[in-house]
């Protein structure tokens, strides 16, 4: 009895050091490519080693403020057709309230067999890159979690859902399966950090540099500065200083952030890299 137990247990084990190891999904972000630009993207969580994987599908959901319009620019893998489909957001907000004064676009593909390259764990596959009409200047850019409320409720049985059906084992057959397992990075970008047209002092009054930084930002001005202000692609400010020429930002995450610069005259805003 107790050499069968020791079977079981080991063969447990086994089972599941097995299925550890072989974990082969994707997971969506979204990329601010600027100008309002953006593109959803596969986050790949595997090594595919020499396999380039074998696509059928994929979709996702996008939330916007009530009106404001997107135009959807390419499709990949090559060869990929898609549709985008508009929804309004009075009529889901019985099943989420928050949708009210929102609207969604809803996009699902046909990739015809197309091919992801052959790839290791953690690089980034774009799937769609769209335009935010307008440039908006308030609200938010959502791709939207399939453990939402709205995603979630039963009366849409997953209709929102993001999903790739790819084929990832590299044997004699091809088998899709839906590997998504969830968001990752970036799901959504507040607008008000995009607005930077706004700017009421001129780039001869206020220069910025270096950009790209990892370390500092130093501000040279011909006009005296009251304060400056800088922000995550989600809105956050992440710090606020008074009256300064050079900013210590060497303590932040690396990626694209919104520095603000005002002075009696006005404001003046500029997109910085940190490295």
């Amino acid at each position: 009895m107790k050499k069968s137990i020791r079977i079981l247990v080991i063969t447990f084990i086994m089972s599941l050091s097995f299925n550890t190891i072989n974990a082969q999904n994707y997971s969506f972000t979204l990329v601010d490519d600027g100008n309002y630009d953006f593109t959803i993207a596969a986050v790949t969580e595997f090594d595919s080693g020499t396999f380039a994987p074998v696509t059928q599908s994929y979709g996702f959901t996008l939330v916007v403020p009530d009106g404001v319009t997107i135009t959807f620019n390419t499709y990949l893998p090559a060869g990929t057709s898609g549709t985008a489909t508009p929804i309004a957001g009075t009529s889901v907000s019985a099943l989420d309230a928050s949708m009210a004064d929102k609207d969604l676009y809803f996009i699902s593909t046909d990739t015809s067999a197309g091919t992801f390259a052959a790839h290791m764990t953690g690089e980034t596959i774009n799937l769609v890159s769209f335009t935010v009409n307008g440039m908006p200047t308030t609200g938010e850019l959502t791709v939207l979690d399939n453990n939402s409320t709205l995603a979630s409720a039963p009366a849409l049985g997953g209709s929102l859902d993001s999903f790739i059906q790819i084929d990832i084992i590299d044997d004699a057959t091809v088998i899709f399966n839906n590997e998504f397992t969830g968001l990752t990075g970036t799901t959504s970008i507040n607008f008000s950090t995009l607005g930077l047209d706004d700017n009421v002092l001129e780039s001869t009054e206020v220069s910025i540099y270096p950009n790209p930084t990892s370390d500092v930002i130093n501000i040279k001005s011909t006009i005296i500065i009251d304060s400056v202000e800088m922000f995550d692609l989600l809105g956050k400010q992440v710090l606020t200083i008074q009256g300064t020429e050079q900013i210590k930002v060497n303590h932040l995450p690396t990626g694209v952030y919104i520095l603000k610069v005002y002075s009696d005259k006005g404001k003046f805003s500029k997109k910085v890299i940190i490295e």
